[in-house]
């Protein structure tokens, strides 16, 4: 799981300034996945040293939760607006945000998916132990 969440975190911050320079630099916000992308390269990295996996990993949850909640939660409602307008005023800002919010809900569900798997392991060992005694 950390190198997974380090590429998705490298993903977002390539993803981050090349969104801000197609823009034509008019948007320094077009930069925020790089923002959440540093923050999850930064907690993959963590999570390489094994006394800090559990608690970088459940931060990269949290990141990875705030970049679905602010990545889809704004391009659910303007990928409706541009549907029913025909038109957007910002559709690079539409598409950041989807690009922001899938790898970001990937990631989460991967994460939980992880977490779920380390804590039937963990009980499947302690229920194995007692009968070894």
């Amino acid at each position: 799981m950390p190198k997974f969440t380090i590429a998705i975190g490298a993903l977002l911050v390539v993803l981050g300034p090349a969104a801000y320079f197609i823009s034509g630099m008019s948007s320094f916000t077009a930069n925020l996945p790089a923002f959440f992308g540093i923050l999850l390269v930064i907690c993959g990295a963590l999570a390489l040293k094994p006394a800090l996996t559990k608690h970088a990993m459940h931060a990269a949850a949290v990141v990875a939760l705030l970049g679905v909640i602010g990545g889809l939660g704004m391009a659910i409602p303007g990928s409706i607006k541009w549907i029913a307008n025909g038109e957007h005023a910002r559709p690079l800002a539409v598409i950041v945000q989807w690009l922001l919010g899938v790898p970001s809900l990937i990631l989460l569900i991967a994460c939980i998916r992880s977490f779920i798997a380390v804590r039937k392991q963990r009980q499947a060992e302690q229920s194995a132990q007692p009968a070894a005694n």
